[in-house]
This record gives structure tokens, sequence and C-alpha cells, in this order.
């Protein structure tokens, strides 16, 4: 077991390796497989379990029953200092709310041992190990086992969930030196962490009740909502207008983070970065307006037109196209970039710097 407890600290500090040890957990005590969560909710799903049930574990940690599992309740509930066996001590009405027995079973999978650790950040850990109908029910001896476990157990998972969120604040604190403000959300929309800059906005980007962001702007609230709640990110206005004052405009990007980069802010489900375009003066060209906004060229090359003040027609003419041809761009303009009219469009390509920056300068695009 030393050698066990071993690697238990060691997954502490790398996360990574997580997996293996469980795998290992589950070998040494006739288990079949093995899965630590980490739940509360102003945070995204942090898990780590063993291969042959990661998959499951992922799509269960996507969907409502995370936030609102009976087994997790159960053990919130009786706050045992030990491992039981979760179907024998929920009580009726959560066993009829229990998803995750019929899980078990899709996974050949008939009985299961867990423990639930409090944090001091209120956030729940469990840990629990599943054993085949061939390998037989959890005897006293095998609760026993594990209960040698658990007090490591718990010292590990506390540092591997201070450290992850930790993480993702020293990488969106490192934005702050290059001129970007920027944040990391989770899945419900809660801040994770957020650098000086991104902070300034307050007046435009609110905190909202349970450590969420309030958009100012109703047309620019609806867009930031849609992009968090995307499953399509291509259909996705992801570049969002912010009107700071009368005289200024940003621009609110919603940056998903997937596989590695899901890890390296902390298991967060989107970045937030706020940028700005010159005040003096110069227009985005075109390569800027197709990076930040995803236009095509020729759709770039409208904006771009508008921005120097030409109409739709002289732009037209310009480009020997026909009108109805470019009132097709206009329209994908409008779309990609959450604007509907021509003013507002306008307004935002001739946005200012980030807010925070030398206003001399202009902003840096990321």
């Amino acid at each position: 077991m030393v050698d066990l407890i071993d690697r238990i600290y060691e997954a502490a500090f790398l996360p990574a390796q997580w997996p293996d040890v469980l795998g290992a957990i589950a070998e040494q005590s006739n288990c079949t497989s093995g899965a630590l969560m980490i739940v509360d909710a102003h945070l995204p799903p942090l898990y780590a379990a063993t291969a042959n049930t990661a998959d499951a574990l992922g799509q269960f940690a996507n969907s409502p029953a995370w936030y609102a599992n009976p087994r997790m309740q159960c053990l919130f509930r009786i706050d045992h200092s030990g491992f039981v066996n979760a179907e024998e001590v929920m009580n009726p009405e959560e066993r009829a709310r229990d998803l995750v027995a019929g899980n078990l079973r899709e996974l050949g999978l008939a009985t299961q041992l867990g423990t639930g650790i409090f944090m001091p950040g209120r956030e729940l850990v469990s840990f629990s190990f599943e054993r085949t109908a061939e390998q037989g029910r959890f005897r006293q001896s095998d609760i026993a086992w594990f209960d040698r476990l658990r007090p490591h157990l718990a010292r590990a998972s506390l540092m591997a969930a201070r450290a992850q969120l930790d993480q993702a604040r020293a990488n969106v604190e490192a934005l702050n030196a290059t001129g970007v403000a920027a944040a990391v959300v989770g899945a419900s929309g809660t801040v994770l962490a957020s650098n000086a800059l991104f902070e300034t906005l307050a007046p435009v980007l609110r905190p909202a009740a349970g450590g969420r962001i309030s958009v100012r702007d109703a047309e620019a609230r609806q867009l930031y909502q849609e992009a968090l709640e995307a499953t399509d990110g291509a259909q996705t206005v992801r570049s969002i207008p912010l009107r700071l004052s009368d005289e200024t405009s940003a621009v609110l990007q919603v940056l998903p983070l997937h596989r590695s980069a899901h890890d390296l802010f902390g298991r967060g489900t989107a970045m937030l970065v706020v940028t700005g375009l010159a005040v003096d003066g110069n227009l985005p060209d075109d390569a800027i307006l197709r990076g930040l906004f995803d236009l095509s060229a020729s759709e770039a090359a409208v904006a771009a037109g508008l921005a120097k003040g030409l109409t739709l027609k002289q732009i037209a003419q310009g480009r020997n196209i026909g009108i109805t041809t470019a009132r097709s761009h206009l329209a994908q303009i409008f779309r990609k970039t959450g604007t509907g009219h021509q003013h507002q469009l306008v307004a935002l390509l001739k946005g200012v710097t980030v807010p925070g920056s030398d206003p001399g300068q202009g902003a840096s695009l990321p």
C-alpha cells in the first residue's frame, strides 16, 4: 500500500496521472473501474476515471445530472467519513431519481463503493470504485481497506482541485501583461479566473448572481448566452460587439476551450477576450476583419468599404458586383458580427483600444 500512497500524492501535483492511479487502486482491490469527481455548482465538471469508464463519465459530466446526482447528494447528506455502498444508503426518493445504476448496468458493472469528501470551498469530492457481478459485492474488509486510503485521497484531491484553478488564474493573469483583457468561465457561465484589465470592464460586463457575468447591452447579452450554450460553434456568433460608451466600442470574443486547452485553463468551458481596434483613425484591413469575424474575402471588402463611408451601391460598383450580391454579403456580415444595422457595424469596425491600455498606442489583436 505504501507505493500506492506515494502514487496518490504524485497525482496531486500531476493530475494527468489520476487515471493510472485509479486503475492501480482498482487492480489492488479487485475492482474493474474507478473515478474521481469534483462537484460544485460554481465550477465546471472536474473528473478523472479509468479508461474503461472515462467516455461514459464524460457524457455524464456534460449532462444536467452532473449537478443533480442523487448519489452525490446522498454522500453530502450522510457526511460519512468513509466508503459506503451508495445503493444501500440512498433513501427511496434518491433511488427513484438515480440514473447511475442504469449506467453501471450498461457498462457491465453490478455494485459501487463510494465516499464523499468536503473541500474548504464546500465543493464535494467523490471517489468511487466498481465491481462486476463475478467479482462479488464489497465486504466489510474491503471497505476497511479503502478507508485506510481515504485520508490520502482526501489530501491529494484537495491539492488537485486547487492546482487546476490556480493554473487557470495564472494563465489568464499572464495575458494581462500583453494588454489583453481576459477571463475564463465554466459551463454555467461562472467566472473561474479574470485579470485586472477584464475587471476594468465592470460597467459593461457586470458581476451577476452566482459569480456569472451580465452583459449590459441586451443584444450583446443574448449573443453571449448563445455563444456559451452553443454546441455547433460554426453557426454561432463568437465575436460580439460591445459599446463601452457613446463614442467607443470593443469586441467580446468567446473562445471555446477544448482538449488540452480545457485542462490548461482549469477545466474552463470558454475564455472571454475583449479586444478593440486602433483609435488613430486607421481602419482595420481585410486580413484583420477576416480573422476577427471569420469573414470571407468578399465580405471583408464590403465591410471595409462601409467603414470608409462608402454606400453599398458604391461598393458594388467598385467591385463590379450586383447590388443583390452586395446585400447578400452584408447579411452575412451582420450575422457573423452580431450587428443588425450599418451604423452598428461601422461603429464596431471603428472601435477603440482595449480598456486599460494606452489610448495613444491602440490595442494589439490576438
